[in-house]
C-alpha cells in the first residue's frame, strides 16, 4: 500500500533544517497522525486479491429478509449476490485497474457502487486452487486530509 504525502504548513522556521531530517520528521508526523485518525485520513493505493469458494459461494439474496424500499436505501437491487464484491478499505475513490485470471477488464465490465464492485456481465470466477487468486483489484481509498491536519502534521513535525 502506498500513500500519498500529506500537505503540511510548519508553524517554525524549517529553512535551515537539514532535508534528510526534515523529510524523516514529515514522514513520522504523517506516520503517527495516519494511525491516530484510525487510518482513515490520506489518500492511498492498494492492491487486494480475491479468491471467491466454488463450494456455496453465495448466500441467499440479504434483501428478501427486509420490507419494500429498504433494498433501495440499502444500496442492494436484483442482481445475483456472486457478482457482488466488497473491497476491503474504504471509501474507495477510484478504481485503478481490475484483474481476472490474468485478464485486465475495462471499465465497461464492472461497475462501482459505493465500497462493492459488481461485475457487469458474468459474475466473478470462483476458484478453489491455491494457486493465484482469480481477481485481483488495485484501487485508491481513503479521505482528503482536512485543513487541521496540515497544521498538525507541521507543529508534529516541528516536535520531532
Amino acid at each position: 500500500m502506498t500513500c500519498e504525502d500529506w500537505p503540511v504548513k510548519y508553524p517554525c522556521d524549517v529553512s535551515g533544517v537539514d532535508p534528510t531530517l526534515l523529510g524523516l520528521a514529515r514522514e513520522s508526523a504523517q506516520n503517527l497522525l495516519w494511525s491516530l485518525s484510525g487510518r482513515r485520513y490520506g489518500v492511498c493505493q492498494t492492491t487486494e486479491s480475491y479468491r471467491l469458494p466454488c463450494i456455496d459461494p453465495c448466500l441467499p439474496p440479504a434483501w428478501d429478509r427486509f420490507g419494500p424500499g429498504v433494498e433501495y436505501a440499502l444500496g442492494w437491487d436484483n442482481r445475483d449476490p456472486c457478482c457482488r464484491l466488497p473491497l476491503a478499505q474504504t471509501p474507495v475513490r477510484a478504481i485503478i485497474s481490475v484483474v481476472e485470471k490474468g485478464v485486465t477488464l475495462t471499465a465497461d465490465d464492472y461497475a462501482l457502487e459505493r465500497d462493492v464492485l459488481w461485475r457487469n456481465g458474468p459474475c466473478w470466477e470462483c476458484d478453489d486452487d491455491c494457486d493465484d487468486p482469480p481477481v485481483v483489484v488495485t484501487y485508491d481509498w481513503g479521505i482528503d486530509v482536512p485543513p487541521l491536519g496540515e497544521l498538525a502534521m507541521g507543529a508534529l513535525a516541528c516536535a520531532f
